[in-house]
């Protein structure tokens, strides 16, 4: 599916500063992005909840590295996929914040537009 061409204004801000992007299911597995800048490899860490692992204490998150453009092509063959499946659940619906390398949200790049339309 192609994405839509729109004509823009302004430039495209590309921000280049290390973020994750986290989100937990309903079931309380989660699931976490890791990006770097442009040329960085993408991390994908998805971890299932199972009660035995909560107790021993073991890591069962499954990591997969990725260049860039095999995230794109992850995102690409989901969002075609999943969109036939119907909308997105209300846990999963929404911008997700960006986190830096201390857990909090990233602030707003300088000359970045405001989320919200004006």
């Amino acid at each position: 599916m192609p994405l839509p061409q729109q004509d823009n204004p302004w430039p495209r801000l590309i921000d280049e500063r290390p973020r994750t992007y986290r989100l937990k299911t309903p079931r309380h597995s989660a699931v976490a992005v890791e990006l770097g800048g442009a040329g960085d490899l993408v991390k994908i860490k998805i971890r299932v909840s199972r009660s035995i692992d909560m107790v021993l204490g073991m890591n069962t998150a499954r990591v997969l590295d990725l260049s860039t453009e095999e995230a794109w092509a992850i995102w690409a063959a989901l969002s075609d996929g999943l969109g036939a499946a119907g909308e997105p659940p209300d846990w999963a619906n929404g911008p997700l914040p960006a986190l830096g390398l201390d857990g909090q949200p990233l602030p707003p790049l300088p000359g970045a537009l405001p989320v919200e339309p004006f």
